[in-house]
């Protein structure tokens, strides 16, 4: 019960720091960060004790797979090197170093030091991109970003599981980690592209959006469960089969069941992300008073925190730059098929290393006990502090001033032309005008005729000669009168049929049943862009 309790707080805790995020323009983990940090300052909070390997099947699965379902392939593909260098040579660089530092610098046990550079060595592209979002900045960083933030994970939380592992049971064979990696990577792959090319085959024989949004929300869990259970990699798993299904969802899923699911996905991850920040500021307190009594006092915590803090920092820049340069200098080809990005723009993305919620579930899933000599896991309050603090200072100092560093070296790129964007509209209604004139036969006159008058004057709007400077203006003036309009009558329709309801007019079963059909009216008008 007192469990239940401190969930039922911690959720509507969650729910006051995202009002104020909002309000205030501040994006989520910065928020919940800090807002972790003040729960550490709550003396009567009891810590919650979370099962390791279960920590790791209820937060990674979702978060991974949602990540991995809104990643364009085929950006993906085109910029596929950038993205691996970051991705898997930054990552295990990052790791290395870091351990080099605690070990030698700060004096923790080594592989409780791998473990620690294993833990903050994958940056997260949620933050980042939720400032850049705001900025005209190039597609391609962002691509980059979320690129490199779906597999660095994979990365890193397969040298984390191998670095806990060496820990926990007091030996590591090299030749023995290399043939587990392979195996654990192809397996891992291989599993999660089987589940999804199954699932997708599923979806195509089913209509109904309820059992299309329960197998979808089950596809991570089954991914990663089946991975695990071979002793594969049950995050490749999960991102394999996010990829395969991200590339097939416009296919196989009805757009009922996307918009939904959109939805459904972001409360989780957000949900998963606020548990995660919330948990770990709750238990900071007591990790905090075990490093004082062990003899630490807040200096030497405060500069163990800035030591970790400047290397993982300071290890981004010094790859992002030679990665960037290199190949290019070698190379008159690679110069010509991909330009220098500039200064600035390296810069930005060297900026862009914020952490977030998986390196926080690989500090949750950390056992507390070992089967070697040392009985408890060495230097595990150490690590969720060191851990703590590289999250706390990437999310507030680089989070809270990426836009402004963005905007000052000037990394924007200028508006699409709002011609393009009329010229594709119009030749997706082409598309669509050819189709109801081959699909005619047998349906009825009147609904063929309203239809083909529908596309008849989105084709005369949208095709206007480009010369008319107020075509444009005009057609978002439009669609902002017609939204207006539009909902201001389905307000009047809802008032209408909540009265009738409420009188005994009208059935429950068709009120909802009207209800629904109101509400999805209500969803197209808001990507409905008026008459054009």
């Amino acid at each position: 019960m007192e469990t239940f309790t401190i969930c039922l707080v911690l959720a509507l805790y969650a729910f006051v720091l995202k009002l104020i995020g909002r309000k205030l323009g501040i994006i989520d983990p910065i928020v919940l960060v800090a807002g972790g940090l003040l729960l550490a300052l709550v003396p009567f909070i009891p810590p919650l004790k979370i099962d390791p390997k279960l920590a790791m099947v209820i937060f990674l699965p979702p978060v991974l797979y949602q990540a991995a379902l809104s990643l364009s392939w085929r950006e993906f593909t085109h910029n596929m090197r950038s993205i691996l260098v970051l991705a898997v040579g930054l990552v295990l660089v990052t790791a290395a170093a870091v351990a080099g530092v605690a070990h030698w610098v700060i004096g923790m046990h080594l592989g409780a030091a791998f473990v620690l550079g294993a833990i903050v060595s994958p940056p997260d592209a949620v933050a980042a991109n939720a400032v850049l979002s705001k900025l005209r900045v190039p597609k391609r960083i962002i691509t980059i970003l979320e690129g490199e933030s779906l597999i660095n994970d994979a990365t890193a939380l397969v040298f984390y599981t191998f670095a806990v592992a060496a820990v926990v049971t007091g030996s590591f064979s090299a030749s023995e980690a290399l043939t587990d990696f392979i195996w654990v990577s192809v397996a891992g792959i291989a599993i999660g592209l089987v589940i999804a090319r199954i699932t997708i085959q599923i979806h195509r024989r089913i209509e109904d959006p309820l059992l299309e949004i329960l197998l979808s929300l089950t596809i991570p869990f089954i991914a990663y469960i089946a991975a695990e259970h071979v002793h594969a990699s049950g995050v490749l798993a999960v991102v394999a089969a996010g990829l395969l299904r991200g590339a097939y969802s416009a296919r196989v899923m009805s757009a009922t069941t996307r918009v939904q699911l959109l939805s459904m996905w972001q409360i989780i991850v957000f949900v998963l992300n606020a548990i995660g920040f919330l948990i770990i500021g709750i238990e900071l307190r007591t990790v905090i008073a075990s490093l004082r009594d062990s003899g630490l006092s807040a200096g030497d915590l405060a500069l163990y925190a800035g030591i970790i803090c400047a290397t993982v920092i300071a290890v981004r820049f010094a790859i992002i730059y030679p990665a960037a340069w290199l190949p290019r200098l070698f190379s008159a080809k690679f110069r010509e098929r991909d330009p220098l990005p500039s200064m600035g723009t390296l810069t930005v993305m060297g900026w862009s290393g914020m952490r977030g919620i998986v390196s926080l579930v690989a500090v949750l899933a950390l056992p507390r006990i070992t089967e070697n000599p040392y009985g408890q896991f060495p230097d595990r309050d150490l690590i969720l502090f060191l851990a703590y603090s590289v999250l706390l200072v990437t999310l507030i100092g680089q989070g809270s001033t990426l836009g402004w560093l963005a905007r000052k070296l000037n990394v924007e790129v200028a508006a699409c032309s709002p011609s393009h964007g009329r010229q594709i509209r119009a030749r997706l209604r082409e598309s669509g005008f050819d189709a109801l004139q081959r699909w005619t036969e047998g349906k009825s006159a009147t609904a063929v005729e309203r239809l083909g008058r529908h596309y008849e004057h989105m084709l005369a709007r949208l095709k206007a000669p480009d010369s008319d400077d107020a075509l444009e203006e005009l057609i978002e003036q439009d669609a902002r009168d017609y939204r207006e309009l539009a909902r201001a009558a389905l307000r009047a329709e809802r008032l209408k049929l909540m009265e009738m309801r409420r009188k005994g007019e009208v059935e429950d079963d068709l009120a909802l049943e009207l209800q629904q059909e109101l509400d999805l009216h209500e969803i197209l008008i808001g990507t409905e862009r008026g008459v054009g």
